[in-house]
């Protein structure tokens, strides 16, 4: 594969990395479920969501009162060929749930909810990039959240 077309691949992907934890944290929902296929998988640590319309749903289900910010770095692309590649992106993310919806500009502050990676799985649909699956795996998690949870998924 020419360089120049590797390189574009990886940019494209990258991109689309980067945009679902902006368009998360932004609440741009309707631009996140965009960037799946209509068959992809969202897995959240074990909770998996299958196909465009769950991923959908879950998004237009998230309280108004959560606010989060994804801080994704080490975000290495692999291209197995002009129409696929895999990546890895490690994620930090800092999580607030408020008791109500009122609007907020600055949030108390604990340290991250959340540290992980996310696993990804990129396919060309025209000329658009889009996941084909997205995992994400935590590796530190809060003590509180984490018994919540490990309760979820039970």
């Amino acid at each position: 594969m020419d360089p120049s077309v590797r390189r574009a691949i990886e940019a494209d992907c990258a991109k689309v990395a980067t945009s679902y934890s902006v368009f998360l944290d932004f609440r741009r929902y309707a631009d996140l479920v965009d960037l799946f296929t209509e068959t992809a998988t969202l897995n959240l640590d074990g909770w998996l969501l299958d196909g465009r319309q769950a991923i959908h749903d879950y998004m237009f289900s998230r309280p108004n009162s959560r606010t989060n910010r994804h801080v994704c770095s080490n975000l290495l692309i692999d291209v197995i060929d002009e129409n696929t590649a895999k990546g890895i992106a490690y994620v930090t993310i800092y999580r607030f749930d408020a008791n109500d919806d009122a609007p907020r500009t600055r949030m108390p502050f604990e340290g991250p909810y959340v540290v992980g990676y996310y696993d990804d799985h990129y396919v060309r649909q025209g000329d658009t990039w889009k996941f084909a699956s997205r995992a994400i795996s935590a590796t530190f998690m809060r003590p509180a959240y984490y018994d919540v949870w490990s309760n979820i998924l039970k």
